[in-house]
C-alpha cells in the first residue's frame, strides 16, 4: 500500500491487515465501504475463515497493476538502471504473460515514488543546515510586482510538479481581484514547515545591501513566522 502495508490478494479481491492474534491474522477488504473479512494463519498458508460477502464485484486487474508497480520499485531500489528502461523491460515481461497489457500504467503516469526508491541507492550527503531545501524561481518583474501590493497569497500543489519534487509552491500577487503567480518554488517534502521556510528564505534573501525590498508590514509577518507567533 502507499503506507507500505501488506496487501493480501485472494480470488481477485484485495485485503489489508486489520488485526493479528497469536496464530491468526484478520484481514478486511481494501475497499473501505466493503465489510468483507477473511481470517488466515499467520504465515497466510491456510484459510481459517473464508471471506464474507463483498459489496462489490472482484477486480482481477488491480493485483496485476500492484505487482507490476512493486516489481518496478524493487528494481529501482536495487539497481541503477534508468526508470524508463525498467518500465519498458517490465512491460515486455508482462506482455509475454498477458495478451493485453493496456491496463498497466504508462511511463508518463509513473509518480515520483519510483524515483525516490532509486535515490535510496545514493549515499546521503552531509549537510550543515537542513535536509529540507527549496528551489526558488523569480524574476525582476515578479519581485517588483510583489513589492507594490499589500496582499500575497501562497499555495502549493502536489499534483502538478516535477517528479523529483514533492510539491510546487507559488507566491501570488493579489491585485484588483486577481491572483497573479509571480514566484514559483519547488519543495522536497509536503510538511507544513515548508511554507514558512519558503517565505522566510525569500524575505531574507531579498534584503540586499541593508536595504529591505519589501515594506515593513511584510517584515512584520516574517518576524511573526520565525518567532512562531499567530
Amino acid at each position: 500500500t502507499k503506507r507500505r502495508g501488506k496487501i493480501l490478494n485472494f480470488n481477485d479481491h484485495q485485503y489489508t491487515k486489520k488485526r493479528s492474534n497469536k496464530s491468526t491474522d484478520k484481514w478486511r477488504c481494501r475497499i473501505r465501504s466493503c465489510n468483507s473479512i477473511i481470517v488466515l494463519v499467520r504465515d497466510a498458508s491456510t484459510v481459517i475463515h473464508p471471506p464474507t460477502d463483498h459489496s462489490h464485484v472482484p477486480d482481477p486487474i488491480q493485483a496485476k497493476v500492484d505487482e507490476f508497480k512493486n516489481t518496478c520499485k524493487t528494481r529501482a531500489r536495487e539497481e541503477t538502471t534508468p526508470i524508463s528502461q525498467i518500465h519498458e523491460q517490465e512491460l515486455v515481461k508482462c506482455s509475454l504473460k498477458h495478451n493485453d497489457i493496456s491496463f498497466l500504467p504508462s511511463y508518463s503516469s509513473i509518480d515520483s515514488s519510483f524515483y525516490r526508491e532509486q535515490l535510496k541507492n545514493d549515499p546521503k550527503s552531509d549537510l550543515l543546515e537542513s535536509d529540507s531545501r527549496v528551489l526558488v524561481f523569480d524574476s525582476k518583474w515578479g519581485i517588483e510586482y510583489l513589492s507594490e501590493v499589500d496582499t500575497w497569497h501562497m499555495d502549493g500543489t502536489f499534483k502538478t510538479r516535477p517528479l523529483l519534487f514533492a510539491q510546487l509552491y507559488i507566491i501570488h500577487d493579489y491585485r484588483n481581484g486577481y491572483m497573479i503567480p509571480t514566484i514559483c518554488t519547488l519543495t522536497s517534502d509536503k510538511s507544513d514547515d515548508q511554507a514558512a521556510t519558503t517565505f522566510n528564505d525569500y524575505i531574507t534573501d531579498t534584503y540586499v545591501d541593508d536595504d529591505a525590498l519589501f515594506p515593513s508590514f511584510i517584515w512584520n509577518v516574517h518576524d511573526l513566522i520565525i518567532t512562531d507567533q499567530p
